[in-house]
């Protein structure tokens, strides 16, 4: 009779003696337990247990609240814009402080919502950890108001992923341009669809980028076989495909779901731009002239317009007449605060670090702080402990007291001054609204409209105009449409 098989041999770890002796014991007494032994936490010393418990939520460290904007909606500030405060004021004059420049994190009411699939607005699903695999995605979209300053990305993956693989796939089986490759399709297939299920997957920048990326792999594996060259002409047909079979199947985070609405809105311009001339890029938005408006956006940006208008209008008036408390040394905020808290609809500096607007050029120069500074340097000494002092050192210079005479210091002060204002003219006051405007941060400047396409932007520099029904993503496209031909403000 044939003996059995032997098992192989099993690794027995080597005990120390007394390890040995230990498990000698176990093994004789009949209600000791069958395995190693477990960890059992031991309690803490008697001095420590009187102490108030480990927490990084003591008092010395509180959690960081959000700064929630006031006002119903649209006045949400996003973490794309960044909001003044203006300073208070003592006596009529000026109070001297910083005005606060920090990106504020406003909650939407619904983005605590789970994940959901609502196509086809190919919205975008919250940020997921990286080490999440088979996926294929578009990089930052938006900013998430809950995930501390991290972006958003458009992302297929699961389900929706092997609905958009098949399709493709179906698309080659079924299109008589692609009959010749028929032949190596599920080997291709199975290519892109380890491509997608390595890593991070397949990722770029906005749609066309992921096209392109999906496009090369299907065309390096049909290289492979022979025909990557022939697939290669055939490029253009394929993105083609590729992007109509990519736009529907974006998972959609109700956060930034567009709201009827919004949708509304949006396509009324999509319709007006055309589908052939909509811009998926970053970079790059869709663009139409004001002339061609739908007429209740058409009014909602007239709004702004006229706003801003009649802002620069005020400050060319006043050109070199500007307030003497303006002249005062930083941290004098005042000529900012003045501009920024009167411009109708203002909402901050948008800092498009999603990237879907043009580059922002630099923040123009202002020409104001530029005189400040002159100010204290050529200020004397004594004047110079009058300027840097707390409290407001235009009352300490006898400036604007009624019934009192300026001090000395407080005639070299005004002769200061006026040196100062001979070098300001209309032209760089009202370039310097748009610098207070800005903050120092960017070009763009970011204004609320009264109308679901809810968010004006205004490049000071370029004196460029974009819309956008508040940064949210529709059908893959860029979420800006730039306003061509608008009447001068």
């Amino acid at each position: 009779m044939k003996k059995p098989p032997t098992a192989p041999p099993v690794y027995r770890p080597q005990l120390r003696a007394a390890q040995a002796k230990a498990a000698s014991n176990a093994r004789q007494n009949s209600i000791a337990r069958l395995g190693p032994p477990v960890y059992s936490p031991q309690p803490l010393p008697k001095a420590l247990q009187a102490k108030a418990p480990l927490t990084n939520q003591g008092p010395a460290l509180k959690p960081r609240q959000p700064l929630l904007p006031s006002g119903p909606p649209p006045n949400h500030v996003r973490p794309n814009t960044v909001k003044t405060t203006p300073p208070p004021r003592v006596n009529g004059s000026v109070q001297r402080h910083p005005i606060g420049r920090q990106p504020v994190e406003a909650k939407p009411p619904n983005a605590g919502r789970p994940l959901v699939q609502m196509k086809p607005n190919a919205a975008v699903s919250f940020t997921r950890s990286n080490a999440i695999q088979r996926r294929l995605r578009v990089t930052n979209i938006d900013f998430d108001p809950n995930g501390g300053g991290v972006f958003r990305h458009g992302t297929i993956e699961g389900a929706d992923q092997a609905t958009f693989i098949q399709n493709l796939k179906n698309e080659i089986n079924q299109v008589a341009r692609y009959a010749g490759f028929r032949g190596h399709v599920n080997a291709v297939i199975a290519g892109l669809t380890a491509a997608a299920n390595a890593g991070g997957g397949l990722q770029a920048a906005d749609v066309p980028a992921l096209t392109t990326a999906i496009a090369d792999e299907v065309i390096n594996q049909y290289g492979a076989h022979g025909q990557g060259a022939a697939m290669g002409a055939l490029r253009n047909h394929l993105e083609i495909a590729i992007t109509r079979l990519l736009v529907d199947r974006f998972q959609v985070a109700h956060g930034i779901v567009m709201t009827p609405a919004e949708i509304g809105g949006y396509d009324l311009l999509r319709n007006v731009v055309g589908v052939d001339n909509m811009s998926r890029r970053k970079g790059q938005a869709s663009e139409l002239n004001h002339a061609q408006l739908p007429g209740p956006i058409k009014t909602a940006v007239d709004a702004v317009l006229t706003a801003i208008r009649a802002e620069r209008t005020k400050w060319r008036k006043i050109g070199r007449r500007l307030n003497i408390k303006y002249f005062l040394p930083a941290p004098n905020e005042q000529f900012c605060a003045d501009v920024c808290g009167q411009t109708g609809h203002y909402q901050g500096n948008h800092t498009n670090n999603a990237g879907w607007l043009p580059a922002a050029a630099a923040a123009p120069v202002n020409a104001v702080t530029t005189a400040q500074a002159n100010v204290l340097a050529a200020a004397s000494a004594g004047l110079t402990a009058i300027l840097n002092a707390a409290g407001n050192p235009l009352a300490v210079l006898q400036l604007g007291v009624a019934g009192t005479a300026p001090t000395p210091f407080g005639v070299e002060y005004l002769g200061l001054v006026a040196a100062e204002r001979m070098n300001l003219n209309n032209v760089n006051v009202e370039a310097s609204v748009g610098a207070a405007l800005s903050q120092g941060i960017s070009s763009f400047v970011e204004f609320n409209m009264p109308h679901a396409v809810s968010r004006l932007v205004w490049d000071v520099v370029t004196n460029d105009i974009y819309i956008s029904a508040h940064y949210k993503w529709r059908l893959g496209y860029n979420p800006w449409f730039k306003i061509n031909h608008y009447p001068a403000i």
